[in-house]
């Protein structure tokens, strides 16, 4: 019975060694196929746009490294195009701008003018003279001339460059000055438009008025008749002949003071005297600008854009 017991175990212990090597073997064959397998990852080429697509191990994302490598691509190409733009801008860009272009249906050009405008929040003046606006359709352009800073009366008025102030505006007319020149309005020049007219932008009629003018002495010779007549008469007008009725007084003092130069001499020095605006004209007998489908280009003394308007 001792022998038949010992031989009993024998066989069961051996059942047990075959099992547990088969199970052995079986469990690490698998665990080496399963590890090999999540070791391989594949990628599909990078299509042409720039995206790449992750398959293997189930994640279904664009590696970072991918999306890294297409967000560069999207920068540079911003880059270039701003560089490019950059290239062709002037240092003057967001500085001045054309605010709008007028083509008359007239073909000699007299109502045709384009509005340059400073911005009001520059730190210093902007020379225009020299500037040039140039049509990108028709080619036709023409540069700024210079204008007259204070025009003077019976006396020779010399051109000097134009500059605009912070919020300054320029009317660039295509047609004739009255005044055969370009100018800066003041609070006197209203005075000119008694006998020239000013087309297509006018001027202000925004002379003292004579009530308000300083009376030199002696004080006697001005009336209730005089200084009633002198509060009937409107602004910016030359009188010729004042009527008998006043003094000789007063009437010397209407036919000497109220005029331009007058005017300038006695307030050239006040504050606000300049408008900040230019009057500025081309002397051409012919249009320059398409009344529809045009652009117009304002450009530097390097021939960069400063601005550009389509209509």
């Amino acid at each position: 019975m001792h022998e038949d017991v010992k031989w009993l175990f024998g066989i069961i212990i051996m059942f047990g060694l075959i099992w547990y090597v088969s199970f052995s073997l079986g469990r690490g064959g698998s665990s080496g196929t399963a590890s090999s397998t999540s070791q391989r990852e594949t990628y599909m080429p990078v299509p042409a746009n720039g995206s790449a697509y992750y398959y293997g191990g189930g994640s279904g994302q664009v590696p970072q490294g991918a999306r890294q490598s297409n967000q560069t691509m999207t920068q540079s190409q911003q880059a270039l195009g701003a560089l490019e733009k950059t290239s062709t801008a002037s240092p003057l860009a967001g500085m001045l701008r054309i605010g709008n272009v007028s083509a008359g249906a007239d073909t000699n050009g007299a109502y045709e003018y384009v509005v340059l405008q400073a911005a009001y929040n520059n730190t210093s003046a902007i020379y225009i003279s020299g500037l040039r606006l140039q049509s990108t359709i028709t080619g036709r352009g023409v540069d700024i001339p210079d204008g007259v800073y204070l025009p003077l009366q019976n006396s020779t008025n010399e051109n000097q460059p134009i500059i605009l102030q912070p919020g300054g505006v320029a009317y660039i007319m295509t047609g004739h000055s009255p005044l055969g020149y370009s100018f800066r309005p003041n609070e006197c020049t209203g005075y000119f438009t008694q006998y020239q007219n000013f087309t297509p932008i006018g001027l202000p009629a925004r002379c003292p008025a004579p009530s308000s003018e300083s009376l030199p002495p002696p004080a006697n010779q001005y009336d209730d008749a005089c200084l009633d007549y002198l509060n009937s008469l409107p602004a910016c007008r030359v009188v010729l002949n004042p009527p008998r009725t006043i003094s000789p007084g007063c009437q010397t003092f209407v036919t000497t003071y109220l005029n331009y130069t007058q005017c300038v001499n006695r307030h050239k020095n006040d504050a606000g005297f300049y408008d900040n605006q230019w009057l500025v004209y081309l002397g051409r007998d012919a249009g320059l600008w398409k009344s529809r489908r045009e652009a117009v280009q304002l450009i530097d003394k390097n021939g960069k854009i400063i601005d550009e308007i389509t209509y």
